[in-house]
């Protein structure tokens, strides 16, 4: 982690870091089966609780203003879960780069996120959006965008909670997250591509279904689901 152009004016109790730049950072990005999210805790906790305590180390007696105009993360990676779609997805995404612009501890303004990254090294992720983690509670609208994702990756999930192994199969999301109240909201599209199911796995978890026909009779033309 590097700083650049940190300025503290001790009369006007505020604090401008003009830049900060994060290399190799490994973070969590998790949602809940409920809808709950560990965003707030990640902003709050990773950038949040430390430039506000900086603030109050300096003094106790006038409320502590600060401006970061820019971030600019390279090299990073971040685990991905979620538990709120029809099959749990998991996944990390790596060579994570881009910026995080106009955080402060105005909880009216929000910063905004403009990061890409990949999984497996091949497949392109992009999340953009914005988020206000000042704000108490936290708010966050982001769109998060994987692209041919390789579907043999959630053969633990769906081995568990469908009872087959994915041989092969290519999916893409285009998932929107609203984050209001500690309740996320999402609107989700999937599309899966050439999928085929493997060996069927035994599984208490599993659910009964004719998998196999359904996507017989859910299948198109062109092997999309």
């Amino acid at each position: 982690m590097r700083i650049d152009g940190l300025a503290v004016d001790m009369l006007e109790h505020n604090l401008v870091l003009k830049k900060l730049t994060i290399n190799s950072y490994t973070g969590r990005l998790h949602i809940n089966e409920d809808g709950s999210i560990n965003a707030s805790k990640i902003w709050q906790a990773e950038v949040g609780e430390q430039a506000q305590e900086i603030a109050e180390d300096l003094t106790q007696d006038k409320p502590w203003t600060f401006r970061l105009p820019l971030i600019e993360i390279s090299n990073s990676s971040i685990d991905f879960m979620d538990q709120s779609l029809p099959i749990q997805f998991r996944t990390v995404i790596g060579d994570l780069r881009g910026e995080v612009r106009n955080l402060g501890s105005d909880p009216a303004t929000a910063a905004t996120v403009e990061l890409v990254g990949s999984v497996d090294g091949y497949a392109p992720v992009t999340l953009t959006g914005e988020v206000t983690p000042m704000a108490t509670p936290t708010n966050l609208d982001l769109t998060l965008v994987f692209d041919g994702v390789d579907m043999a990756l959630l053969s633990p999930y769906s081995g568990t909670y469908a009872g087959y192994v994915i041989e092969r199969g290519l999916l893409d999301l285009n998932l929107h997250y609203a984050l209001k109240n500690n309740q996320l909201q999402g609107d989700n599209a999937v599309r899966v591509e050439k999928l085929k199911l493997g060996e069927k796995i035994t599984s208490d978890k599993a659910v009964d279904l004719p998998l196999e026909l359904a996507l017989a009779i859910l299948t198109d033309a062109n092997w999309r689901h």
